[in-house]
């Protein structure tokens, strides 16, 4: 079966946002929103609304695919021999155990749509009992029938994970029945359903020899909404990401999104409280305060057991990081302050002049244990260092040069003070990390600076030591051969994932983020993976 989709010939474009105050280029049923939705959910949308088409080069169904891999210090953090790709990292670790578990849009999941037994979805994950050495498992989150229309559905990617101080996991991602039907879509089918799913590990113990979706418990569906195409109208949710509480005030864990109502075109960042066992979680409530084009939300748990929340403002120009501090009350209670702006960003990139994915802001931010600046919490994202191109006076279109920004607050209020900075002159999604053992600032990001046609990347991280940051960085090439990022043979460049991540314990950095450097298919050819790299700290 496999070998029947070994190559394809696919014609769609992924769509690139083009302002933010008229998004018009957003997919139905979203192309009246500002903020844009995420590039997962574009690029699913193309897939059900227009399917690829498989064309067999192989002698047939018996034959097997093979991986290699060029010369780079990492890993392909999963055991997927096929040819489709893998994007949008997120990764987690409990020191105690040398477990790492990682979680990643997974496009095995054309396979679930075009063969309905096959047991695959768009969220795929893995795990290594190494220390990153090795992949012990991996596999895709189960199907899950959603209650409200009482669908069967598969995972739908945008994935986040985090551990616990118990070695337990946490892995929140989007579950959305698009269509009944195979390939029919929401515009042409209501109501559909748009569901945030959380999903615990089984006990420590099983996890280190658990195999594929008997990793993982029963989930807890934490967000769950009906809306329609046509006319557009009630609630999707998007762009999950999930904390836990690892403080001694052990609070439960947090999860926020971005929540598009399609009747008013209008995305507010809500967010979940939950206890560790999921037995019971708040109702959700928005937390953005008067903004009502928002997306991007990261969080991060303070020392203090409060919650720091970034995302970007598409409201006015020029956009917003905004940022919001919320406390734990009672059971799974919460009270959020009011948002302030952390900085204001002039330029704005949407996408980059000689690569063709869409390069979306999404701030993430980290918060420093160490008793060199307890407390501070530092927030990076990406700008363009020009203003106006193709013709556009208000916004970025193209951006010929991406650099990162930090800003950072050593106050007890996300309320600021703000210090911003700037981290490198050519870079883009970025991913921050502190080592809370250690305190050294890791922030991670792309770089096209070792292409003279600024189209092939590289991974670098910049490393702060305690008390350093924004000092003068070590900056380290992750990968040793620069990635061609247009080699992937479904996605063709056009979609690179949303984000990538970097997490930090005892003195190691965990980077997962994705390339084009394995072989597969027949006749062989480069496509995304995700990859894990540890670097000491």
């Amino acid at each position: 079966m496999l070998s029947l989709l070994a190559t394809f010939a696919v014609a769609y474009a992924i769509p690139q946002t083009v302002s933010p105050l008229n998004n018009s280029t957003n997919p139905p049923p979203f192309n009246n929103q500002r903020a844009p939705v995420s590039g997962t959910v574009s690029t699913y949308l193309n897939l059900i609304q227009h399917p690829p088409q498989a064309i067999s080069t192989t002698s047939g169904p018996g034959t097997s695919f093979s991986a290699s891999i060029v010369a780079d210090p990492t890993i392909i953090f999963n055991l997927d021999n096929s040819p489709f790709p893998q994007n949008e990292e997120t990764v987690a670790v409990n020191p105690a155990t040398n477990t790492i578990v990682g979680g990643y849009n997974d496009f095995r999941g054309i396979l679930a749509l075009l063969f309905p037994t096959v047991p695959a979805g768009f969220t795929g994950f893995s795990i290594s009992n190494d220390g990153g050495t090795t992949v012990r498992t991996d596999g895709d989150l189960p199907k899950v029938t959603l209650p409200l229309t009482n669908s069967p559905t598969l995972s739908g990617g945008d994935p986040a994970v985090d551990s616990s101080n118990t070695g337990a996991f946490y892995f929140s991602n989007l579950y959305d029945n698009f269509s009944t039907s195979k390939f029919a879509g929401c515009p042409k089918r209501a109501p559909c359903e748009s569901a945030i799913l959380v999903f615990p590990s089984v006990s420590s113990s099983s996890l280190s020899s658990c195999l594929g979706t008997g990793c993982w418990g029963s989930p807890k569906i934490v967000v769950d909404t009906t809306f329609t195409g046509t006319p557009s109208s009630g609630i999707f949710n998007d762009k999950d990401w999930i904390v836990v509480d690892r403080t001694s005030h052990a609070s439960g864990l947090y999860v926020t999104y971005t929540a598009f109502n399609l009747g008013n075109s209008q995305s507010t960042i809500n967010m979940v409280r939950c206890t560790y066992d999921l037995t019971l979680c708040s109702s959700p409530s928005i937390i953005s305060g008067p903004d009502l084009s928002t997306q991007g939300s990261f969080v991060a748990v303070r020392p203090d057991g409060s919650i720091a929340i970034v995302y970007v403002s598409y409201d006015t120009l020029p956009l917003r990081i905004r940022g919001i501090q919320c406390s734990p009350g009672t059971a799974v209670t919460f009270t959020c302050g009011a948002p302030t702006t952390i900085a204001s960003i002039t330029n704005e990139v949407f996408s980059l002049v000689n690569d063709d994915f869409r390069v979306p802001t999404l701030p993430q931010v980290a918060v420093d244990y160490s008793s060199a600046h307890p407390g501070r919490v530092i927030v990076v994202w990406q700008e363009c260092n020009t203003q106006g191109v193709a013709g556009s006076t208000f916004v970025i279109l193209t951006c010929p040069q991406p650099f990162v920004r930090a800003a950072y607050n050593d106050a007890t209020s996300m309320a600021g003070p703000w210090t911003t900075v700037n981290v490198t002159s050519n870079g883009f999604f970025p991913a921050v990390a502190i080592d809370p053992s250690k305190g050294t600032v890791n922030v991670a990001y792309y770089s096209t600076t070792n292409d003279p046609w600024a189209h092939r990347l590289d991974l670098f991280v910049s490393q702060y030591l305690s008390g350093a940051f924004p000092g003068t960085p070590t900056v380290t090439r992750i990968t040793t051969a620069s990635d061609e990022p247009d080699a992937d043979p479904l996605l063709h460049g056009g979609f690179l994932g949303d984000y990538i991540q970097a997490t930090a314990s005892s003195g190691t950095i965990y980077l997962g983020y994705t390339a084009n450097y394995a072989q597969k298919g027949t006749p062989p050819s480069y496509g995304q993976d995700n990859y894990l790299t540890t670097v000491p700290d």
